[in-house]
């Protein structure tokens, strides 16, 4: 039965060998390159939400903007209102009083 396996066996060897002298040398070159990867990746995701965080905050800011513009608008149109009721107000208050005077 070895001499069936004896044949290979050097060559079983070989690639064992040849794969650990491989391996050893280049393991923390590959773990510092995985780290980087790493590292990289966690990079392009804070610069991704950075840019993600503007785009929201300018959407915000505009949205607010806008609903800012349309209560102000619509105080000045409750202004508005008010002074004309306030002329309504007064001036049937000096036709009563007019009324009044004429017709004690």
């Amino acid at each position: 039965m070895f001499e069936l396996i004896q044949p290979y066996l050097d060559n079983v060897i070989t690639l064992v060998l040849g794969g650990f002298i491989g391996w050893y040398p280049n393991r923390k070159k590959e773990e510092l390159i995985n780290q980087q990867t790493i590292v990289d990746l966690y990079q392009d995701s804070l610069t991704d939400l950075k840019q993600r965080y503007e785009e929201k905050y300018q959407d915000l800011k505009t949205s607010f903007d806008d609903k800012l513009n349309n209560c102000n608008s619509k105080i000045d149109e409750l202004g508005k209102a008010l002074d004309d009721w306030k002329k309504k107000y007064f001036n049937l208050k000096r036709d009563f009083d007019n009324y009044k005077k004429e017709h004690p």
